[in-house]
């Protein structure tokens, strides 16, 4: 399996984490509620994919992969409170050993994330005093040790390869589609929760962004749905005539385009009953761009 659809896995795990643990705050939310709902089917629908591609071979699970997101968000939280209170006591050769963004901990093996995560533990449990409750408590320490602990006792891997067919192979990368196509739709409906629930909100955006180091080159996703009903569009062409780069729209209304140059562009999107239109987008580098764009049909 590539690099970037074992981060992409690990990504929807610990986003249904978070989803789980919220689910009384969005219950009422029935919009929210048919879009995570969604989210939850196409993830389904990838693993089973997955099984049928060989993806567990090696012992790969789901449940390793969101225990090791959450070691790594949970460690990263806590070495950055510490850093905080050690830059402002000047005590920078301390704090320069905290890892404090989970992409430092995510790129490291099973094996390796255990012994660094245990590392910092133990570093900031020896500086606890000098951090203070008022950044890092002992109760968070606590609450570090069981996250590792739990990391290591779940059994398989978050390493994974797969030996099957072209075919079985292929149904596998689509099977990430849909899954993107109903984490944006989840996104827009997430709107709902910017004022209300902050925290919730800024959460679920973390949650579901990958994290820049794992994107080899820049990425943009286009979501397209009717302005009127908001079902998506499948027959839509999109094209960037400046960079000589296009995509069609798969089955679940998103255009996809890989390697695309940073810096403001151009694209257009046309389809058959719709109004043809042009959208500038500012196009970040070495990231995943995603686009939400509602079109018009022809009256």
């Amino acid at each position: 399996m590539k690099e970037i659809q074992t981060v992409k896995m690990t990504m929807y795990g610990g986003a249904i984490v978070l989803l789980d643990k919220n689910s009384d705050l969005y219950k009422d939310n029935k919009g929210f509620v048919k879009q995570k709902t969604k989210f939850y089917t196409k993830h389904n629908e990838l693993l089973s994919r997955a099984g049928e591609a060989g993806i567990r071979l090696t012992g790969f699970t789901d449940l390793k992969g969101v225990a090791k997101q959450e070691l790594a968000d949970n460690s990263s939280m806590y070495c950055g409170f510490a850093y905080t209170i050690l830059e402002e006591l000047g005590l920078h050769d301390i704090s320069a050993q905290l890892l404090i963004n989970p992409s430092d901990y995510m790129q490291l093996t099973d094996s390796e994330i255990a012994v660094k995560a245990q590392s910092m533990h133990k570093l900031l449990s020896d500086q606890q005093t000098v951090i203070t409750d008022d950044y890092l408590t002992v109760l968070q320490l606590t609450t570090m040790q069981a996250t590792i602990d739990n990391f290591i006792s779940t059994k398989g891997t978050t390493t994974s390869e797969h030996t099957a067919g072209p075919v079985a192979t292929l149904a596998f990368e689509n099977a990430f589609i849909p899954v993107d196509a109903a984490i944006a739709s989840m996104l827009t409906m997430g709107k709902a929760f910017k004022i209300t629930e902050p925290d919730f909100y800024n959460n679920l955006i973390a949650a579901t962004t990958l994290p820049a180091g794992h994107i080899r080159h820049t990425y943009v996703s286009i979501a397209l749905t009717a302005k009127t009903g908001g079902t998506p569009i499948t027959n839509a062409t999109g094209a960037i005539v400046k960079l000589n780069k296009s995509g069609k729209a798969n089955e679940a209304g998103v255009i996809k385009m890989e390697r695309v140059r940073h810096g403001t562009q151009v694209i257009t999107i046309t389809a058959p009953g719709f109004k043809p239109m042009s959208i500038n987008a500012a196009i970040q580098s070495g990231r995943q761009n995603d686009l939400n764009v509602e079109m018009e049909g022809v009256n």
